[in-house]
């Protein structure tokens, strides 16, 4: 997505609305395609084949079943809840803390996640969240401010000690009394419980890793960009275990408690490794995808990890396996509904590639392009044949996403949005990130550059109904322009704001003259003459600013669906049914409400909603309602 909303998100997430039921909203059902972002992970002590998997945005899953199967467990939680930090107390491993994005929102649940409650405000930045291993209601944080404890399970908190800005924190299993922080590039440790701090020693790094052995308090592990280090003597003197061959670096690290000495280390894009004696020498553990594993727990007998984009995986005699049955947290970039078949829906992913449904969302199945960020998605009408517009490229299938063929003459383009010429449909049109638009007249097998710059940024399309050379362009640099000759030349229209995202346009094909845009930070514009001229939609209800992300138009019945989000974190799925007058707001229970991508069944009955965590991917999968 756009700049502009990242700059806004690290202030404006924790204001999320609690996104009550607005009056006559839609009945949603979530549905896949199942995976998303883990953040984090827990596995109950007590019973192993209890787990617990923080997302982004789509809040907590519980598992009773070793991962197998999942339920969302996030009674309590506001729409949108982007997990950071998920902790469980051992001594009553129903009791869980949760840290919400962006570090100042602390939740509680006393039953096993299935209701959560918000604590106090904490007003310091959070930096990390550890629980005592014999008393669930003590709870330390590591702040902005220093480190706190709270003995009233996050009621109340007291600063403790000297530390002035800690970032990482972990106690020591085996003596909860013992506990370490990274204070300024200072490795410290207290031997009271957090209330005095002697300095062990210095860390010119950054790094990642912060563990204790289970068994050993004394024995400490950290990694950096490259390496990861022990250190036997409480964090006096460090030695390098292992360096370079895990890729870009170690970002977690587990330890078998019931043996120490096995050590699973989870790197950035090149899986996980395991060690039999403390770090000596270690063996990769072949089969997962290519990302960032943000996790690792470990059961009786299995292995979990949390993956960006892709879910859990579970390992099992050393042989790794998605296992994500129930756990919807996927980005959801593009969407697209067969307009031959409208139980057949494809839904373009963040690095999960396409996945498929026959039976209106009820279930889904993987369609080929992993690994890839899936923007644009549409069905060549009469055809059946599928493109997708990806960073790196369009690809093409003809049997429903089986097997993909890269199209020709478009290279390795990011290709934000692919449009059909209804009236012709071997003609298509495909529009990038500072790679300027294209256009095929063989239904996206091969393409050529059309007239605009090369370094302009295209990030949405339309196509005139009746006419397969009229085309319009929503840009960053001039706005939203159009093209009469197939995209030889273009003209930009009047009254609309450049120099912002144009992320949205549709064009009313019972009149072609009325178009649609939606831009990133200035909201919905609407043309009457073909988009010569464009004015400023009334602003959708609620209060402040509202960007847009994503506009449907149902034609026939005349009625403009708009997916917005506002800077105070609420974002929603909105209807117009006088051409952008008046709105009404159709969010209702959904519990992502960010959204990215709409589409429309050809009958303008159903409506599928893409989700998103914008600018630090993942979401909730796909809701879907009857809106008519």
């Amino acid at each position: 997505m756009g700049g502009k909303l990242f700059a806004v998100l690290l202030a404006a997430v924790l204001q999320v609305s609690s996104g009550a039921a607005a009056t006559g909203a839609p009945r949603w059902s979530a549905h896949g395609p199942e995976g998303g972002t883990i953040s984090t992970l827990e596995v109950d002590p007590a019973r192993p084949s209890v787990l617990y998997a923080g997302t982004h945005g789509a809040g907590v899953f519980r598992s009773s079943d070793a991962g197998r199967t999942w339920q969302r467990s996030s009674d309590g939680l506001p729409p949108d809840t982007l997990v950071l930090a998920l902790e469980l107390a051992p001594s009553k491993p129903t009791t869980l803390y949760l840290e919400a994005y962006a570090g100042q929102r602390l939740y509680r649940s006393a039953d096993g996640a299935r209701s959560w409650h918000e604590l106090p405000p904490v007003d310091a930045g959070i930096a990390d969240l550890d629980v005592d291993p014999a008393r669930p209601d003590t709870v330390y944080i590591a702040t902005h401010e220093g480190l706190m404890r709270s003995a009233d399970g996050g009621s109340s908190w007291t600063r403790l000690g000297s530390l002035q800005s800690p970032s990482r924190l972990a106690i020591a299993p085996s003596a909860p009394q013992v506990l370490y922080a990274e204070d300024g590039g200072q490795i410290m440790r207290s031997a009271d419980g957090g209330s005095t701090w002697t300095r062990q020693s210095s860390w010119t790094e950054g790094f990642d890793v912060f563990a204790v052995d289970p068994r050993e308090p004394s024995t400490v592990y950290v990694s950096t960009s490259d390496s990861l280090y022990r250190s036997s003597d409480a964090g006096a003197h460090w030695s390098r275990i292992r360096s370079g061959d895990f890729g870009l670096h170690v970002y977690v690290l587990a330890i078998d408690a019931g043996d120490p000495r096995k050590l699973y280390a989870g790197t950035w894009g090149t899986g996980v490794y395991r060690s039999s004696d403390a770090g000596a020498s270690w063996a990769h553990v072949a089969g997962l995808p290519r990302e960032r594993v943000r996790d690792l727990e470990l059961g009786t007998g299995v292995v979990y990890a949390g993956l960006d984009h892709r879910g859990l995986y579970r390992s099992s005699g050393g042989r790794w396996a998605a296992s994500n049955r129930g756990l919807v947290g996927s980005e959801v970039r593009a969407l697209a509904v067969d307009p031959a078949s409208p139980s057949v829906v494809y839904a373009g992913t963040m690095n999960a590639g396409v996945a498929r449904t026959v039976d209106a969302g009820r279930t889904w199945v993987a369609r080929g392009l992993e690994g890839r960020i899936v923007n644009a998605l549409t069905v060549v009408p009469g055809t059946h044949a599928l493109l997708a517009g990806v960073a790196g490229g369009v690809y093409r299938s003809t049997d429903g996403g089986r097997h993909w063929r890269r199209a020709r003459g478009i290279g390795k383009a990011d290709v934000r949005a692919v449009a059909v010429a209804p009236s012709a449909p071997r003609i298509v049109y495909a529009a990038s990130f500072e790679r300027g638009s294209y256009r095929s007249t063989d239904g996206g097998v091969s393409w050529k550059r059309m007239g605009l710059p090369f370094l302009e940024t295209v990030t949405s399309l339309a196509v005139h109904p009746r006419r397969p050379n009229s085309v319009w362009a929503g840009t960053r640099e001039d706005g939203v322009v159009r093209s009469t000759n197939g995209g030889r030349t273009w003209t930009a229209g009047r009254d609309i704001p450049i120099h912002d995202d144009v992320l949205a346009l549709v064009v009313d094909t019972a009149q072609p003259s009325r178009l649609f845009a939606g831009l990133e930070a200035a909201g919905v514009f609407t043309s009457a003459d073909g988009g010569v001229s464009w004015s400023q939609s009334t602003v959708i209800p609620g209060a402040g600013e509202r960007w847009s992300f994503a506009l449907a138009l149902d034609s026939r019945h005349g009625l403009l669906y708009a997916a917005q989000f506002d800077p105070n974190g609420h974002g929603g799925v909105f209807r117009s049914g006088d051409g952008g007058r008046t709105w009404s707001d159709l969010t209702g229970a959904m519990t992502t409400t960010w959204v990215a991508s709409l589409s429309l069944e050809p009958s303008g009955g159903r409506l599928y909603v893409g989700t998103t965590a914008y600018g630090l991917e993942s979401g909730g999968g796909v809701f879907a309602a009857q809106v008519r």
